[in-house]
């Protein structure tokens, strides 16, 4: 059964009702909090991610760019999202044949790797090889030994000589002249 409320009751109800109205409307107008806008860039990263498995780099580039201006900067979650989109983009650039802006990217990826994750840690370890097939590709066999000497160690320290990872780097060091 229903009863007729009393008209206090209306009236505080109403009250209630329009404070939680404008509350709702006031988080409208506030900008995009910092968690959706890195949600967002994530979900960038991953769909740039799944058009360049596709082999389709050009439309992957830009959404790795938009993915970046994004991704917060600030913390280590940030910046774990942000190495692994510039080495998204790193990748992608590369197979575009703009390998100068390849090695820029995972330059950067590789910092921020090494910061956040450590010199050994497998996703590190990616970028530095793949900052070494850059060098190599750009004509610059002493720099891409560098990188890709490292990688390969590192790799057979944390991955094991037979690893595919592990197998990648030591072909990449192999055919660079003299390093070893």
């Amino acid at each position: 059964m229903i009863r007729a409320a009393s008209s206090s009751a209306v009236r505080a109800l109403a009250r209630t009702v329009v404070l939680l109205l404008a509350l709702g409307l006031a988080g409208c107008a506030a900008p995009t909090p910092p968690r959706a806008d890195a949600a967002a860039g994530i979900a960038l990263n991953n769909r740039g991610h799944a058009l360049a498995q596709q082999g389709r780099h050009a439309e992957a580039v830009p959404l790795y760019r938009e993915a970046l201006s994004r991704l917060p900067a600030d913390d280590a979650a940030g910046a774990r999202n942000r190495a692994s989109t510039l080495n998204n983009l790193g990748a992608s650039l590369a197979a575009l044949g703009a390998t100068a802006e390849a090695m820029q990217a995972f330059t950067q990826a590789l910092q921020l790797r090494e910061d956040v994750l450590g010199p050994q840690a497998p996703p590190t370890l990616l970028s530095r090889h793949n900052l070494g097939i850059a060098l190599a590709r750009l004509g610059r066999p002493r720099e891409a030994c560098a990188q890709a000497l490292p990688a390969w160690r590192g790799r057979v320290q944390v991955l094991g000589a037979d690893h595919p990872d592990t197998l990648a780097s030591r072909q990449s060091v192999e055919s660079l002249p003299d390093c070893r």
